[in-house]
């Protein structure tokens, strides 16, 4: 309050941690901002508290989802790449990221495009559109890929959709198969309910 009685600032925001009578932990955003009177002067107080408990416990379960499967994909001994909902590289284990010619940290935050030749880009937009309209499903695709010493490789890709708090990323494995191959679309081999571009896998 003695911030907002000095006349330097108007409005204040502040959070703090509030316990309730029955011991409820409560997160609290206020908002003081100062009434004036007719000459100017600040008269009274005015303060709004928005809980935003909810808000911060859902941030605190994204960051702990994103912890876990970064320790799982880092200390992997696959070739695996966790993307974010954007496609950009949250991190990989240190046999994905070589099979596209980086180290783990330096693979970090690229976006797919980096590793995707204009003329394979059609088809990595299917690979990601299934992933999108399948979220159950594991999607397979092979495609011709740019590594960092701008050498191509026909990749095998093994994806699916991950849950990373209130979003979503993708969980995707690598496979070099070949140094240069030919295009071919993704398919979906497990698709419950799937429409005529995937194919329903047949009961064993």
């Amino acid at each position: 309050m003695m911030r907002l009685s000095s006349g330097k600032e108007r409005t204040i925001v502040s959070e703090n941690r509030n316990v309730t009578r029955d011991g409820k932990i409560i997160h609290c955003v206020w908002h003081n901002s100062v009434l004036a009177d007719a000459e100017g002067k600040m008269s009274s107080v005015m303060s709004l508290v928005q809980d935003v408990t909810a808000e911060r416990s859902a941030k605190a379960s994204l960051e702990k989802t994103i912890e876990s499967l970064r320790v799982l994909v880092t200390n992997s001994s696959e070739h695996m790449l966790l993307l974010d909902g954007e496609g950009a590289v949250l991190c990989s284990s240190r046999y994905g990221a070589a099979a596209l010619g980086y180290g783990a940290k330096e693979i970090e935050g690229k976006s797919w495009r980096t590793f995707v030749p204009e003329d394979q880009l059609i088809h990595a937009r299917f690979f990601f559109r299934d992933l999108l309209r399948h979220p159950a499903a594991r999607i397979t695709a092979a495609l011709s890929l740019s590594m960092a010493t701008g050498e191509k490789g026909l990749f095998s890709l093994n994806a699916s959709r991950v849950s990373l708090g209130d979003s979503y990323g993708y969980l995707i494995y690598v496979e070099r198969i070949a140094t240069q191959g030919s295009e071919r679309l993704p398919r979906i081999e497990e698709a419950p309910g799937a429409g005529s571009f995937g194919r329903k896998k047949r009961p064993a």
